[in-house]
């Protein structure tokens, strides 16, 4: 009779131990993921993207790793969850801002910046006139300042449909840079 109640009490013991250890090890071990500026960088090491769910991953040959993907939600454009799949969409020039195709504010900017900043937002070509109606070009981007701008913040846009009335540096803003 000692040794079942030994035997019982070792059961017991074992049982409690099993069952616990994975809840700890699964809490110690939890690496949070890396965050990567752009798809560009997150798929030179990871080709196919990152998956939330492992049936994600394995139906898009993605990798699956939760505290990656969370960490990267966001380079998740298309909210498929997966970050940066073929799908999600890449900024051609890298940037911080999402590719929302969404006109942001550029007012007071050179014209070299605001086209930067257009482009953080997934469009590439935006086009530029100068404000003062003389119709002079705007070889040097650089040398310009934004005044005017269409659409307004916030909009959508794409290809060719940013508009930006600029005047070079120095000559009157009217009112709209201080």
């Amino acid at each position: 009779m000692k040794v079942r109640k030994k035997v019982n009490r070792l059961v017991a013991v074992l049982a409690i131990t099993i069952f616990a250890m994975p809840a700890t090890l699964s809490k110690a071990t939890a690496v949070p993921g890396k965050a990567y500026g752009t798809c560009v960088e997150l798929r030179s090491k990871y080709a196919n993207g990152v998956a939330k769910t492992s049936a994600l991953a394995k139906k898009n040959k993605a990798r699956f790793n939760l505290s990656l993907y969370r960490a990267n939600v966001a380079l998740d454009t298309n909210k498929n969850g997966i970050a940066c799949d073929k799908k999600d969409l890449d900024n051609p020039l890298g940037g911080h801002a999402q590719e929302d195709f969404k006109m942001p504010n550029v007012l007071c900017m050179t014209l070299q910046e605001a086209q930067d900043e257009i482009q953080d937002h997934g469009v590439f070509y935006s086009r530029s006139k100068d404000a003062s109606g003389r119709g002079r070009g705007q070889w040097n981007d650089s040398n310009w300042i934004v005044i005017k701008q269409s659409p307004a913040p916030g909009r959508t846009i794409s290809e060719g449909s940013a508009l930006l009335s600029a005047v070079k540096i120095g000559e009157s803003t009217r009112g709209v840079c201080k």
